[in-house]
């Protein structure tokens, strides 16, 4: 009958790649009829999205910092005629280096705005407190908005506008743990994943749904270099003979099971939001996860070695043998 197997891998990444990350924030305000204030805080960032979703994360972390709507925040990346400095997407790197500079420099907005909030208030600057998207005069109902600031601002000549840098002195070591259960068929050699269960710990999360998509996305890549993606060379010329999608196996939705996802996580301590890093980690773990759960499936037929990819034709061939 079919053979079953489990495996437990437990994994440390070493997380950062470029330890500087910029961003450029500005409240750009329209007034309205009535006089109230409205507009839009303007983020230009260095790092490159591309389907990892930081406009949504760095919107969310704008939007807490500045009491503004997440609809009211407009960020912008790879533009390089607007922005001058950015050190891309890899290494696990955006939420925590990036994060931190879109961070710091929400908080440097509201610092900025403080002596014009305080000449409008006609109060003094220490008894200024920042809530909900504006200042208040701490012990009164006196306020008015960071976007009426903001109008004020451009209205002398001086946009309210921050350019922030932000550095990390080092690597971040997001960690987690990956169970996997597969089934084997003898026959055919052909190997289904059954369950899949990933423990990690990103430090923060800001976006659980993304940080989700971040470990699906990385466990189907593992998946994929475990059993199916197999680099082929001709041995005369040197020639590749898996270019193409035809001839390259990657996997597809009904090679992945459900993946359970649970996060633990411990605050990472070398930046504002605590965040460690979370998209690699993943495709560290997976490929032995799931080759220790084919092996244990097989154990008791005498097979104790498999090399990547683990095809069918691999698996029947180390059956055979054993």
């Amino acid at each position: 009958g079919r053979r079953r197997g489990r495996a437990v891998t437990t994994y440390v990444e070493n997380a950062g790649g470029a330890l500087t990350e910029f961003a450029n924030i500005g409240v750009e305000a329209e007034t309205r009829v009535g006089g109230d204030h409205s507009g839009r805080v303007v983020a230009l960032v260095g790092s490159q999205d591309f389907g990892m979703g930081h406009a949504t994360m760095y919107t969310q972390i704008m939007a807490d910092v500045l009491g503004v709507r997440p609809d009211q925040v407009d960020v912008t990346d790879g533009d390089t005629d607007r922005i001058k400095e950015g050190y891309g997407a890899h290494g696990s790197r955006t939420a925590r280096i990036g994060g931190g500079a879109v961070f710091n420099g929400a908080r440097s907005v509201i610092e900025a705005g403080r002596p014009l909030a305080a000449e409008l208030l006609e109060a003094a600057e220490a008894d200024l407190a920042f809530d909900s998207g504006a200042y208040c005069v701490a012990g009164t109902d006196r306020t008015v908005s960071l976007f009426a600031v903001g109008a004020a601002a451009q209205d002398r000549g001086r946009p309210l506008r921050i350019k922030e840098r932000f550095e990390v002195p080092g690597m971040s070591y997001p960690s987690g743990c990956h169970l996997c259960e597969v089934e084997v068929d003898p026959e055919t050699g052909q190997v289904s994943l059954e369950r899949y269960l990933v423990i990690s710990d990103p430090g923060t999360v800001i976006n659980p749904m993304l940080a989700g998509g971040q470990l699906h996305g990385g466990i189907a890549m593992g998946v994929g270099q475990a059993l199916m993606e197999n680099t082929v060379y001709e041995a005369e010329t040197g020639q590749l003979l898996s270019g193409s999608l035809m001839d390259f196996c990657l996997p597809r939705a009904d090679d992945m099971p459900f993946v359970d996802v649970a996060f633990r996580p411990v605050e990472g301590d070398d930046n504002p939001l605590g965040v460690k890093g979370i998209a690699e980690g993943p495709t560290a773990a997976s490929p032995p996860t799931v080759v220790n759960a084919v092996l244990d499936a097989l154990a008791a037929d005498g097979v104790s070695m498999l090399d990547m990819p683990l095809t069918p034709m691999a698996v029947w061939q180390a059956l055979d043998r054993a």
